[in-house]
């Protein structure tokens, strides 16, 4: 693992393995340390500045949200998924997804839905551009991001909060892999906005079921297809 050139010091105001946590997460997402890349102890604290106790500690927090793989007695790596492990974390996103819509859009203001509509447009405006980046950068992060933290319910937020960024990046790590159902999405997520100015969560529920492929929608889903993998 070659690691970054410029030396990230670690503040001492919070927990030397959360600063860590912060650290590592943010440079897998931004693509510093690219999907399947082996993160050494030493290249990681020579980076951070810190010892390796918070630097394990922050390794296996990231573990358990799904950014990186600890191979015991061999080596950590950034998560790289495969087909499977893709198809598997959009059908558990989407169900955090349809869980925080449930207990959240109801209590939205008008001021908050009408933030949320904007959201969704932006990602249908993706949707129509064929942007998958795009698209999965404001309905996978920003209007994800935004029901969880209008979700008044603390056990749900927290549970979203933590399993949904590792969820979204194995999907982002793949997004030049898999042709999307460009038309379903753009039906699916036009209902979910209609669906967030009516209030009507049922709607909602139908066609994120049929948006994130989970079985209670009824559907029939052809394979998705995938590329073939460079190298």
């Amino acid at each position: 693992m070659p690691a970054p050139t410029t030396r990230r010091p670690v503040a001492k105001r919070r927990l030397l393995k959360d600063e860590a946590h912060d650290a590592i997460r943010d440079a897998i997402l931004d693509g510093t340390f690219a999907p399947g890349e082996r993160l050494e102890d030493q290249a990681l604290t020579q980076w951070l500045g810190i010892s390796r106790s918070p630097i394990r500690e922050a390794l296996n927090l990231l573990a358990a949200e799904g950014f990186v793989e600890i191979h015991a007695q061999s080596h950590t790596s950034v998560v790289d998924p495969d087909p499977e492990q893709i198809e598997q974390a959009t059908q558990v996103l989407g169900v955090l997804l349809a869980g925080a819509f449930q207990l959240t859009v109801p209590a939205l203001t008008p001021p908050a839905r009408a933030e949320a509509v904007t959201l969704l447009d932006a990602g249908l405006s993706a949707i129509d551009r064929r942007d998958t980046r795009a698209y999965l950068e404001t309905i996978g992060v920003r209007f994800f991001d935004f029901l969880v933290e209008a979700c008044p319910n603390p056990f749900m937020a927290t549970i979203a909060a933590t399993s949904g960024p590792g969820l979204v990046f194995r999907i982002r790590a793949a997004a030049g892999l898999r042709t999307p159902n460009w038309d379903l999405l753009d039906s699916g997520w036009t209902r979910i906005r209609d669906a967030v100015g009516t209030g009507d969560l049922a709607l909602a529920d139908r066609a994120l079921a049929e948006v994130y492929r989970l079985p209670s929608s009824g559907g029939e889903w052809a394979p998705a297809e995938w590329a073939a993998r460079a190298g």
